[in-house]
């Protein structure tokens, strides 16, 4: 037998090699990962801050739902108030505050019948007749209108403000800032507050006074507190909100019948909304859906689509306003088509996105700025 002493040497030899090269081969322990230094500069973007406006339902103190299939119950569509309410309430996304810019009942007749009307309304929300809104968490703000300011005749109406600070003062913010020494209940309806970041400003745009204009309010008061909210480095975000608008179709409206009068005196306080940098004038009043940019800068937008009959408007619907943590401003209005007898009831209503933006910083760096204004009514072209 040959001497196999050579052959299982070399054997030996080539699986120590190759253990060896297995060995070196094999990549070094894993150093432990470090944590992540967060970015400052980057923010995880949320929702902080989100709100809904509409206005213009006018609900009658006996309205019900059978009642409004008929053509003379009532000026306002309490079908769609009810949609509203329940779309804004079981949104996935948290909402905090449900503005409901003016003319919220019927009115415009004798003090009597707005006490009755507004009763009745705050008698209805609290009951849940409406719908479960007030067990939704979200802060229900009324702001008054023509209809709940002023008689048959749109002249200013003595003790409506009484009345309506005695039935809706306990929904508006305790917090406010409001005018100092006046003793005018009137002016106690044109008021600030606070929430995070962002501050809204109430108008009160039907005020009564002596004088029997009705579009008056506290110009200069607004003008300062727009002025006190810039200045305070807590707020990134200012909105204004009242009935009227400035601004109907493009144009500064002037008479009264659409919007705020009396330019001598009103002129300055859109001015110092654009050089304070207020994101927007949200407002009610014109029966439809606007959004316009008058100047480029500060926006005016137009909610009055809340179930009073349409004027040049095809849906019925609400506007809602997110404010992200990055700072962005988000603006989305939503509605469903009105049916052909404006005050008839939808079922299971087909709710679409009619308007939106995805940013309203029109005073950040680069925001991209059109040549001229132009009015998005959200409707079907």
């Amino acid at each position: 037998m040959k001497n196999s002493r050579p052959i299982i040497v070399v054997v030996v030899l080539l699986i120590l090699a190759l253990v060896a090269f297995i060995i070196f081969k094999l990549p070094p322990d894993p150093k432990p990962t470090p944590d992540p230094v967060p970015d400052p500069d980057v923010v995880e973007d949320s929702i902080v801050t989100s709100f809904v406006f509409v206005g213009c339902n006018r609900l009658q103190w006996n309205d019900t739902i059978t009642d409004l299939t008929h053509s003379d119950a009532s000026t306002a569509n309490f079908d769609v108030l009810q949609n509203i309410f329940k779309r804004v309430a079981n949104s996935p996304n948290k909402v905090d505050y449900f503005f409901f810019l003016g003319d919220i009942v019927n009115g415009e007749a004798t003090n009597e019948k707005l006490d009755l009307e507004l009763k009745t309304w705050t008698k209805d929300y609290e009951s849940g007749k409406f719908t479960d809104f007030k067990s939704s968490g979200i802060k229900m703000i009324p702001v008054p209108g023509n209809h709940e300011m002023l008689d048959q005749h749109e002249k200013p109406l003595a003790q409506t403000t009484t009345t309506w600070l005695k039935y809706m003062g306990k929904y508006m913010p305790a917090n406010r800032d409001s005018i100092v020494g006046s003793s005018n209940n009137w002016d106690k309806m044109t008021y600030g507050f606070k929430d995070g970041n962002v501050a809204f400003i109430i108008i009160n745009t039907d005020t009564y006074n002596k004088r029997e204009e009705r579009t008056r309010f506290p110009y200069d008061w607004v003008k300062n507190q727009v002025k006190k909210y810039r200045a305070d480095r807590t707020i990134d975000h200012i909105f204004v909100m009242g009935h009227r608008p400035f601004y109907v179709n493009c144009k500064r409206e002037t008479s009264g019948k659409f919007g705020i009068a009396y330019p001598s005196d009103s002129d300055p306080v859109w001015t110092a909304f654009e050089n304070d940098t207020v994101t927007s004038m949200l407002s009610a009043h014109v029966h439809q859906y606007q959004r316009m940019q008058p100047n480029q800068k500060t926006y005016q937008l137009i909610a009055g689509n809340g179930g009073s009959l349409l004027s040049g408007a095809t849906f019925f619907g609400y506007t809602r306003i997110n404010v992200w943590a990055s700072g962005r401003i988000e603006m989305i209005s939503e509605g469903y088509d009105a049916p052909n007898t404006y005050y008839d009831p939808v079922d299971n209503p087909n709710w679409t996105v009619r308007d939106s933006l995805l940013d309203m910083n029109w005073y950040r760096k680069g925001a991209k700025k059109a040549s001229k204004c132009e009015c998005v009514t959200g409707e079907k072209k």
